[in-house]
């Protein structure tokens, strides 16, 4: 992984282990990007009055890559007290590999970490990864986190139907305006390859 990924690593695994010394008492530990859009509200009545903090549970985005399935933490993870104890019984590994390019740094580490603790991890719906003028509004008022508060300005007359922040470059990119189709053997993925480079 980049040098990145592996600071981003590090970073959460002294917050976990912070957490799993200091925080044990409390029933949700919550962790969010700093570009998180977080309803306190809606995230304390629509999901965690919901479920047991003694019950050994992260809720979250789920990203599913090649043979895993880990929370991203864009939108949020929360962590029950009963997840924290579980972890804290484990041994912390730093140096954990990197198995999914979708969330390499700190979110994959944490995933791991609570996979090797027997922690279950579930996808909620409440988490979204996009800023709120993603969803209409009709759907919009019943989640509780979005990642990426607010779209990227770009001049009028940029050629892209709409503009978003890239969840790996944090750089304004366009959203896509068309669907390419592929089967086995056609080069779809080195099309992607190439346009993701443009």
């Amino acid at each position: 992984g980049s040098a990145c990924d592996k600071w981003l690593r590090q970073k959460v695994a002294r917050i976990v282990d912070f957490a799993t010394t200091n925080l044990l008492s409390y029933d949700w530990i919550l962790l969010f990007d700093d570009d998180s859009l977080v309803d306190r509200n809606r995230l304390v009545d629509n999901v965690l009055r919901h479920v047991s903090p003694s019950t050994p549970l992260a809720l979250g985005r789920k990203f599913y890559g090649k043979g895993s399935s880990l929370i991203g933490g864009g939108p949020g993870i929360a962590i029950s007290r009963a997840a924290l104890k579980k972890m804290s019984a484990t041994n912390c590994q730093e140096a954990l590999p990197i198995i999914s390019t979708a969330v390499p740094g700190g979110d994959g580490w944490l995933g791991q970490r609570l996979t090797n603790a027997g922690v279950p991890m579930s996808d909620d719906w409440h988490f979204k990864s996009f800023p709120p003028s993603a969803y209409s509004k009709r759907r919009s008022h019943r989640y509780a986190t979005f990642h990426r508060r607010t779209m990227s300005s770009r001049p009028k007359g940029h050629g892209c139907r709409d503009s978003v922040e890239h969840w790996s470059l944090s750089a304004p990119v366009c959203a896509p305006s068309f669907t390419i189709l592929g089967a086995p053997k056609a080069g779809t993925t080195t099309l992607h390859f190439v346009l993701g480079q443009h």
